[in-house]
């Protein structure tokens, strides 16, 4: 017996009508198509790679990102670690991938490799017809777009504080602070601004194509840039997004683009706004966040 000897969905979670080798035969099918993904995965990588570095230097060249970010890249890729992991094993921060800071790695769900209605990657790159040198490989929109995602997560500003314990002969911690918009306090703060920004810029690198992933935080970000006395414009999050702090300067200059988006905000609201939003979003959830933004009275 198989799988598909299984009457119907609601037999397969009864145990009384669903034998142990079908529960058996579906494990399987499911480790062997993730141990063949997980091969194809470590063969496109580098086409992702090129791809996405590709775009992020557009993006430079455009002054749609700061200059800075091509240095940190460099600076920071060689301890990168890609890994394709199974969702339904796998806690993901994100919907469908992960970036750990302190690991340095990126996971990216098996699951986001179908796209339906678009041409076989598997057809294209491991089967069915000849494919000449020289023609462009392609990977599946889904998985590039998660992957983007992440990468734009790992190229975000930091703000890293280190300790040291003299009971331990001097052995030091590496504290990540900040990663990009998100403070990481016991509890979090501006997560979803955060994950706004970082899926506005992966829809702009991808071209426009938006797949609705945190709908709901960016449509509080483009309240949050409308509805105040002055409109804030996308750079002054973006260049807060990707700064990261300098502990070699003083004290007052440094953080300089995020001090300056606080103060947009506090002068287009009033001061301490953004935190009044952010504990609505961690206290009441960002659709109440988008419903007290949509009441506000218009602007005088």
């Amino acid at each position: 017996m198989n799988a598909t000897s299984v009457g119907s969905v609601e037999d397969l979670f009864d145990e009384t009508k669903t034998p142990d080798d079908v529960y058996i035969d579906l494990i399987t099918q499911h480790v062997e198509q993730y141990n063949d993904r997980e091969q194809q995965f470590e063969a496109i990588l580098p086409i992702l790679r090129q791809s996405f570095q590709t775009r992020l230097e557009r993006a430079i060249h455009e002054g749609r990102i700061p200059q800075i970010v091509s240095e940190v890249a460099n600076r920071r890729m060689g301890d990168l670690d890609i890994v394709l992991v199974d969702a339904l094993s796998t806690h993901l921060d994100d919907y469908t991938g992960a970036y750990n800071v302190d690991a340095e790695q990126i996971k990216i769900a098996e699951q986001t490799w179908d796209d339906s209605g678009e041409e076989s990657f598997l057809d294209k790159i491991f089967g069915k017809r000849p494919q000449s040198q020289d023609e462009e490989q392609e990977v599946p929109r889904t998985l590039e777009h998660v992957y983007t995602h992440e990468m734009l997560h790992f190229l975000a500003g930091r703000t890293i504080l280190s300790s040291v314990d003299i009971e331990q002969d001097f052995e030091g911690e590496i504290i990540h602070q900040r990663g990009g918009l998100r403070y990481n306090t016991p509890n979090r703060r501006f997560q979803w601004l955060n994950e706004a920004v970082t899926e506005g810029l992966a829809v702009e690198f991808m071209g426009g194509k938006d797949k609705g992933i945190y709908r709901r935080e960016r449509e509080l970000l483009r309240l949050l840039q409308t509805k105040g006395k002055t409109e804030l414009p996308e750079d002054l999050f973006i260049d807060a997004y990707f700064e990261n702090y300098d502990p070699n300067i003083l004290q007052k200059d440094r953080i300089p683009a995020w001090k300056k988006l606080q103060q947009a905000i506090n002068k287009a609201y009033e001061p301490g706004f953004l935190v009044q939003i952010d504990n609505v979003v961690r206290n009441e959830g960002t659709a109440k966040a988008i419903e007290v933004l949509n009441q506000r009275p218009p602007a005088q």
